[in-house]
């Protein structure tokens, strides 16, 4: 990998940046982006960790050169999830509007989309969603000075830039079980919704 100056500098490092669309990539690319890959999953493993589902930083994955050269090592490894493409906003070009709806409907004819929709958590909150939509939602958490978890690179606490996405799923999930006559517990309902003291069963079925 350190050799490919598509992906890294003179000394090594990844570039920060990528030029241009890695629509194709070279067999000799192919395979050390499948070696990295292959090696970033030993190390996760060395650390205790199983991995489940692909991410890439910058989203070098949505590449379909990239894109190409991974899905055989996930299939080799049995890593059954990958993150589709960033969805809740619309893409500036139809071509790519077209590129993101082709891929992400691969991904889940194959079974590979978890979940079906991405974005970061403003973007989740004020996107039309429906009640078939499954969201993941992007962050870069990192410990802040404070020790306080953030989200980067603002350094804008966590909690705070989840808290909309978190009210957002409560009002939709006190709306869903309002509809089958559940009451559900919680110390801090949505607005206009009292507080539970128990989970009610439906006088109907």
């Amino acid at each position: 990998m350190r050799r490919e100056r598509r992906f890294c500098s003179a000394d090594g490092s990844f570039l920060p940046r990528r030029k241009g669309a890695w629509i194709r990539i070279t067999g000799a690319e192919t395979q050390a982006v499948r070696a990295e890959l292959r090696a970033q999953l030993d190390r996760c493993r060395a650390a205790g960790l199983r991995p489940r589902h692909l991410d890439s930083h910058h989203h070098v994955h949505e590449e379909l050169g990239v894109l190409r050269a991974i899905l055989p090592v996930m299939r080799e490894e049995g890593i059954r999830r990958l993150r589709v493409l960033q969805n809740l906003v619309r893409a500036r070009t139809i071509a790519r509007r077209i590129y993101i709806a082709a891929v992400n409907g691969y991904l889940e004819f194959r079974g590979l989309a978890g979940w079906n929709r991405f974005g970061a958590a403003d973007a989740v909150v004020s996107a039309n969603l429906g009640p078939d939509d499954r969201v993941e939602v992007m962050v870069h958490p990192a410990i802040g000075a404070n020790g306080v978890l953030v989200d980067l690179p603002g350094g804008v606490p966590l909690a705070d830039v989840l808290a909309p996405v978190r009210s957002m799923c409560q009002a939709a999930a006190w709306e869903a079980a309002s509809k089958v006559g559940l009451a559900l517990q919680t110390a801090d309902p949505p607005a206009g919704r009292p507080a539970a003291g128990k989970i009610a069963c439906p006088t109907q079925h």
